[in-house]
């Protein structure tokens, strides 16, 4: 990950990050680090040692996340609008479809 990608300082570090950011690129244990793990786990991880690259560095990385999440939501909310034109609300259909809690429907079915 950080292989020859330091040729200039990125606008959004100030000096005192950016030698940090060099230390970091200079030392074997984070390069082995990036290496082995997802990048936003990578950066996730630094903690208080890094605290301030760390958080910079989810804010780059936080809006692929959710875009996907919304565009996924965008396009179940198109499939079922499309499907329930007559209704008015799909509220319902749309929060079972978003949620990422898989319901246990034996339980469920039990209590009824």
């Amino acid at each position: 990950m950080f292989k020859n990608r330091l040729s200039s300082k990125p606008a959004a570090l100030n000096a005192a990050e950016y030698e940090i950011l060099i230390d970091m690129v200079s030392d074997s244990y984070y390069q082995t680090s990036s290496k082995s793990k997802p990048i936003s786990e990578f950066w996730a991880q630094l903690g208080e040692d890094h605290a301030i690259l760390s958080s910079k560095a989810k804010l780059i990385l936080l809006p692929f996340g959710t875009t996907y999440l919304c565009e996924t939501a965008f396009s179940r909310y198109t499939a079922t609008k499309t499907k329930y034109r007559s209704r008015l609300d799909a509220e319902n259909d749309m929060r079972l479809q978003l949620t990422s809690v898989i319901p246990d429907i034996d339980k469920l079915s039990s209590k009824k």
